[in-house]
């Protein structure tokens, strides 16, 4: 029989750090060491792992979030990079991690909740997740623009840059009373590291990070991040060139109405949760760059 050993919060040790980066590597095709190397790795995110002569074969991260639900904030504990080598699979070593951490957290927490996999919904749902599902919001620009707002791609390769984009992260202001997501730092700087790298703006005017692409007449906004008050509709006109005509949310816009002819609602993403007290809105957007 295989001898494991579980370890967790090992982020600063070398080579158990390389090892749990091949693993992420090899089954998702993600990387954390660009990420750890800017120094983006909060503590807020822990691995909980089986080790098994210094490698990793099997693991459960959390992110220690804050979730603003109806204006109330909730601690919160969102469950990912579940994953085990394909070696080291059918022992029961990820059951073993998702007891250990619900064991750890349940009773600390007032909401533990995961984006789940679709091969791996049986797998969350005998520990009694129950599901709901979030949406995105497209607006269709049926008003004249502002002039187009001044704004300076970051380059994460600056150190300067890196750190504007933390302390800006840092000291965030929530995009959303309905639903968002606080001291999600780390998770937002993983993103911006490995999949926004070149969709990264700084506007100097209002001391705010927007993440955003252009694509033909569309404009997809991943994330706003803004330390003081900031109109947020107004901020959107500014940054949508002549021919936007489609402008794509991916987080819950307070300031939209659902009922406006000129935005859709569309179904997103499975969402399961585990809470004796709080449900997420019947309408909502978690924010993507919180997406652990």
């Amino acid at each position: 029989m295989i001898k494991t050993k579980y370890i967790y919060d090992y982020k600063d040790v070398p080579h158990l750090r390389n090892s749990f980066n091949q693993l992420a590597n090899s089954v998702f095709g993600i990387d954390f060491e660009k990420w750890y190397s800017y120094n983006f790795w909060t503590d807020n995110y822990i691995c909980h792992s089986f080790c098994h002569n210094d490698k990793i074969v099997s693991n459960v991260s959390v992110s220690e979030l804050t979730a603003i639900i109806s204006g109330k904030k909730l601690s919160a504990l969102q469950i990912g990079t579940v994953m085990t080598h394909p070696e080291y699979r059918n022992n029961g070593y990820a059951s073993q991690l998702m007891q250990k951490v619900l064991q750890k957290y349940s009773q600390k927490v007032d909401l533990i909740y995961l984006f789940p996999e679709e091969h791996a919904r049986d797998f969350y749902l005998k520990y009694g997740f129950s599901e709901t599902c979030d949406s995105r919001f497209l607006w269709k620009k049926h008003h004249p623009i502002k002039q187009e707002i001044n704004k300076r791609k970051l380059a994460l390769d600056k150190s300067t840059d890196r750190d504007l984009l933390l302390n800006i992260c840092k000291q965030r202001k929530p995009l959303s009373e309905k639903f968002s997501i606080e001291n999600s730092a780390g998770i937002i700087t993983w993103y911006c590291t490995n999949m926004f790298a070149d969709n990264i703006y700084y506007v100097e005017d209002c001391n705010a990070v927007v993440i955003c692409k252009y694509d033909k007449n569309s404009l997809f906004v991943y994330d706003i991040i803004f330390t003081g008050y900031l109109d947020i509709a107004s901020f959107i006109r500014t940054i949508c060139h002549e021919e936007t005509c489609v402008i794509h949310l991916f987080f819950t816009p307070d300031f939209l109405d659902k009922n406006d002819e000129n935005v859709e609602i569309i179904s997103n993403e499975s969402i399961f949760y585990k809470s004796s007290t709080y449900r997420f809105p019947k309408i909502f957007s978690h924010p993507i760059t919180s997406h652990a």
